[in-house]
Parts: structure tokens; C-alpha cells; sequence
């Protein structure tokens, strides 16, 4: 009886190590949210001073946050040191606290001049726009009169929203506290690198939680397979595939050689 039951159970061992080999199964995870090449909570007001430079306007650390004050007809920008961005993904916190919140964005690949009401043919950039007064988010290759794209979405005055955007060659997507809004593509292939940064147009606005991370890497080894929602919670790595396919299936072999010899 004894030896049937070490003989079940080590067939059952091996039919695991083999399955394990075979459908190679692991829990279907996220992609990772890529590396981080700059990142600012603005809790440091020296650190944001030697790492950000206010090319237009006004931009200050209060509180923890970065705050600007613009006026109407004016506009502000703030851009990242010694980061040229080509593609990756961009995110940061803003919030109105005006009466009117008419434009905030952030702009990437920039190379052009930092100025008020600068001709299009000088701007060189792209940015992804909100706006509380119009309810509007977009994609502009330069002005707010020249969109890539937009929509309308709600914007309210002092009220939080997280902002992404993720760049991919000339694929823009954005997102609005993680939901996507809009996805574009510049078909005339305008700008391929340049500085990443923060701006405003007759708003006050709070920046805070500024972050630029490279795209996720493609997943790496084998293809997970689902098998169902309580296997994909599981964590089936390395160290079972070990014990599954030659420790356990080697102790049972013994074990059952010792009871053969034993009945014998």
C-alpha cells in the first residue's frame, strides 16, 4: 500500500515539474513603468533652483509645490537642466487656484526661443495643454492656435489633476489622472529632441510631482499563460521550478527505492 501511495505521489511530481517546464507559468504582471531620469517633488527649494531654470516669467517653490503667477498677455517656462528628451514618458500634478486658469501645459523636445507670443516659426516645440476657462486639453506643435489635436474635457479651478505623456517616435498620447484623453501623431515629423519643462498663460498655477521616466522595456523570458485568476495571483519562479522538476521528484525516487528493496 505504501508503495503505491509513493509511487502516486511521484508521478504526480513529475507530471507537475514537466507541466512547469512546458507552460513556463507565472502571474501576468504590468509592464514596468521605466527608468527614472528626473524626478521632483519641489520639498527642496535649493535642489529645484540647481536643477530647473526659469527661462520666462516666474516660477517659485511654496509649500512643497512649484507655483507660478501669470498674468494676462504673459506666459511662464521652466525647464529641466541638461535633459534632452527624445522619447519617454512625462507626469506632473497641477492645479489651478485663479479665477480664470486659462492655459497650463507641459512642452517637450524644445528648441527654440522662450518668449511671449513668439512666431510659430520660432517656437520648436511640442506640449500637451489643459485649460479650466474652455474645459480643453490638446496637442500642439508650437501655439495654442495650432493644435494637433484636442477635445473637450472638465477642468476645474482648485482641484488636482495628474497629467501624463507618453512620447513614442511621433505618437503622442495623454492621459488625465490616468484615464487616456487624446492620442495624436505629427505627420510632418517636426522636432526630434530638446528640453522638457513646465509653462503657463494667464493662470496661476501649482506644479508639484514632476517626473520624466524612459518607455516601459518590452517583457523579457517566456510567454505568461494565464491559466485563471487564482493561479495568476500566484508567484510560480525559479526556485519551484527547481524543487518541482528534480528535488522532489529525486526524493521519491529514492524513497521509493528503499521500500522496493525493503519489501523485497
Amino acid at each position: 500500500m505504501k508503495l503505491r501511495a509513493v509511487s502516486g505521489i511521484m508521478l504526480t511530481l513529475l507530471l507537475i515539474g514537466m507541466l512547469t517546464l512546458t507552460f513556463n507559468i507565472h502571474p501576468v504582471k504590468s509592464e514596468p513603468m521605466g527608468e527614472v531620469l528626473f524626478f521632483d517633488d519641489f520639498s527642496d527649494e535649493l535642489w529645484t533652483e540647481q536643477h530647473w531654470t526659469v527661462e520666462l516669467g516666474n516660477f517659485e517653490v511654496i509649500n512643497g509645490e512649484y507655483f507660478t503667477q501669470t498674468p494676462i498677455g504673459e506666459e511662464s517656462y521652466a525647464a529641466v537642466n541638461n535633459l534632452n528628451f527624445i522619447d519617454g514618458i512625462i507626469e506632473v500634478k497641477l492645479r489651478f487656484t485663479d479665477a480664470v486658469g486659462f492655459q497650463a501645459w507641459i512642452f517637450f523636445r524644445h528648441t527654440g526661443i522662450f518668449q511671449t507670443h513668439t512666431p510659430d516659426i520660432q517656437l520648436h516645440r511640442y506640449s500637451f495643454y489643459v485649460s479650466a476657462e474652455y474645459d480643453w486639453v490638446a496637442f500642439g506643435n508650437g501655439t495654442w492656435g495650432k493644435p494637433l489635436g484636442g477635445l473637450n474635457y472638465p477642468i476645474d479651478l482648485n482641484v488636482d489633476y495628474t497629467l501624463r505623456v507618453e512620447v513614442s517616435g511621433y505618437t503622442f498620447t495623454g492621459f488625465v489622472n490616468e484615464e487616456e484623453v487624446l492620442s495624436v501623431t505629427d505627420s510632418n515629423y517636426l522636432y526630434t529632441s530638446g528640453r522638457v519643462g513646465l509653462a503657463a498663460r494667464r493662470a496661476d498655477v501649482f506644479f508639484d510631482n514632476f517626473a520624466v521616466r524612459s518607455l516601459p522595456s518590452p517583457p523579457v523570458g517566456g510567454k505568461a499563460i494565464p491559466i485563471n485568476k487564482a493561479i495568476n495571483k500566484l508567484e510560480l519562479q525559479t526556485p519551484w521550478i527547481w524543487l518541482s522538476t528534480i528535488v522532489l521528484p529525486l526524493v521519491a525516487t529514492v524513497v521509493y527505492v528503499k521500500l522496493k528493496k525493503k519489501k523485497r
